[in-house]
C-alpha cells in the first residue's frame, strides 16, 4: 500500500502535526507501508533548502506540487473557495501510483483529487483535518454585515470539498461531528491522535504542588489561545496564586503588557519554550493545567498534563476537549468565554484535593491516546480503503 499524505505546512518548522505525522508514518513502515509526503507550494512560495528540513519532510517527502491561486482583492476568498490550480506534473511518476492521497486542509480537496485524476491515479482521498472546520469562522475579520454572507459561501464550499473524500480519519468527535453536518452521508472515523507512547504509566507522575501552582504550555498566540482571557480570569481568584507560562509566540510582549497593567505581574512566571515542559514543571509540583483556546483539534497539553497525573481546566471549545476531559475525575471543562464558571472550576480543583488525589486514576483516562491503538485503527481504515 501507498499511501502519500498532501501537506501545505512549512518543510522546516517542527510542531504538533510534524510530531504526529512522524509517529504514524513510522508505525505504517513496520507493517509495510510506502507512506511519503508531497509538499503543496503557492507559486511565490520560497521552498528552503533541504539542509533546513526537519522531520519527517527531511526523510520522507520526495515531491513539491506549485499550485496557483488568482491574485487581487479577492485572493483571501479565493483561497477559501479551494480556488487553486495544480499547474506542475513534473512529479506525475512519483505520484501516479498512490493508493491513498491523504489530505489535511478541506480547501486542498479539490485541487488535488482533480490533479490525481488528471495524471490518471486511481487514489483514494482520505482527509486527516487537525484543526476544525469551524476554524475559518474564527479567522473572520470582514465587517459584521459580510460576515453572515461569507459564513454562508463557506459553509457551501465545505459542502462542496468534503464530497471528493472516500473517507474522512477524525482525530476528534468534535470534527467529526462538523464533517457529518457539511457531509451527512460522509464516511468519518474517529481515531484520535497517537499522543503517548505505549508504556506511559511506567513514568513518574508529576505531584500535586501544596500552594496553587498552575501552568498554560503552548505558544502564545492570543488570537487561538485567548490567554488574555485567562489573565483577566486568574486576577478574580480570591487567594494567592502562581502561572507558569512554558512556551513562546507572537504576543508575548503584549501578554507582559497587559499581566502588568491588570496587577497580576508578579504572580506569573515566564519560563519560555521547553522541548520538556513537564519535566520542567516536575519541580514544585503543578495544581492545574489550564488552557482558554477559542478553538482546538485535539489539544495534545491536555492529554500530556492528564497522563502525568495533573489534572486541568480547560474551555469547551467546539472540538477536542471534550474527547479528553472528563469532569470530576480528569479535570474540568468550562463554559467559553465565561469568566465565573473558569473561576468555579478553577476552585474547586484547589479546594477539593482529595478528589484528584490518585493521579493513577487521572492517568489511565487517556489510554486511548497512545500510539498502538490510535496507528492501528488508521492503518485498518486504509486498509480496508483499498
Amino acid at each position: 500500500m501507498k499511501v502519500t499524505l498532501f501537506t501545505p505546512y512549512p518543510v522546516n518548522t517542527f510542531g504538533g502535526f510534524e510530531k504526529i505525522t512522524k509517529v504514524v508514518s513510522d508505525y505504517l513502515s513496520l507493517k509495510g507501508v510506502n507512506f511519503s509526503i508531497c509538499k503543496l507550494a503557492s507559486e511565490d512560495e520560497i521552498i528552503p533548502p533541504k539542509d533546513e528540513w526537519v522531520e519527517p519532510y527531511n526523510k520522507i517527502c520526495n515531491s513539491v506540487l506549485i499550485y496557483k491561486c488568482e491574485k487581487g482583492m479577492f485572493q483571501k476568498l479565493r483561497q477559501w473557495n479551494g480556488d487553486f490550480r495544480i499547474t506542475d506534473d513534473k512529479n506525475s511518476l512519483i505520484l501516479r501510483n498512490t493508493d491513498i492521497a491523504i489530505i489535511i486542509s478541506p480547501v486542498f480537496l479539490k485541487a488535488v483529487s482533480q490533479y490525481l485524476q488528471r495524471i490518471k491515479s486511481k487514489a483514494k482521498i482520505v482527509t486527516w483535518f487537525h484543526l476544525p472546520l469551524s476554524y475559518t469562522f474564527f479567522s473572520l475579520t470582514f465587517p459584521k454585515n459580510l460576515v453572515k454572507s461569507l459564513v454562508f459561501k463557506i459553509f457551501q464550499v465545505y459542502k462542496e470539498q468534503l464530497k471528493y473524500a472516500d473517507l474522512h480519519l477524525s482525530i476528534s468527535s468534535g470534527i467529526a461531528r462538523e464533517i457529518k453536518m457539511f457531509s451527512s452521508n460522509a464516511n468519518v472515523k474517529v481515531v484520535y491522535n497517537p499522543v503517548l507512547c505505549d508504556d506511559y504509566l511506567n513514568f513518574e507522575p508529576i505531584k500535586r504542588s501544596e500552594k496553587p501552582i498552575f501552568a498554560y504550555i503552548g505558544r502564545l498566540d492570543n488570537f487561538q489561545k485567548d490567554l488574555l482571557f485567562l489573565l483577566k480570569a486568574l486576577s478574580k481568584l480570591k487567594f494567592e496564586w502562581k502561572l507558569k507560562i512554558v512556551g513562546t509566540g507572537p504576543d508575548e510582549e503584549k501578554l507582559k503588557i497587559y499581566a502588568k497593567s491588570i496587577g497580576v505581574e508578579k504572580y506569573v512566571e515566564w519560563l519560555g519554550f521547553s522541548k520538556l515542559p513537564f519535566e520542567l514543571l516536575r519541580n514544585g509540583g503543578i495544581s492545574a493545567v489550564l488552557l482558554t483556546s477559542k478553538f482546538e483539534g485535539l489539544p495534545t497539553v491536555l492529554i500530556e498534563a492528564i497522563s502525568y497525573g495533573i489534572p486541568v481546566v480547560s474551555a469547551n471549545c467546539p472540538t477536542g476537549p471534550d474527547d479528553i476531559i472528563i469532569n470530576g475525575i480528569n479535570g474540568f471543562l468550562y463554559k467559553p468565554g465565561s469568566i465565573n464558571d473558569f473561576v468555579d472550576k478553577v476552585n474547586y480543583v484547589v479546594s477539593n484535593i482529595h478528589i484528584f488525589s490518585r493521579p493513577e486514576k487521572i492517568r489511565k483516562t487517556v489510554e486511548k491516546f497512545c500510539t498502538s491503538p490510535v496507528c492501528e485503527a488508521i492503518y485498518r481504515e486504509l486498509s480496508n480503503l483499498i
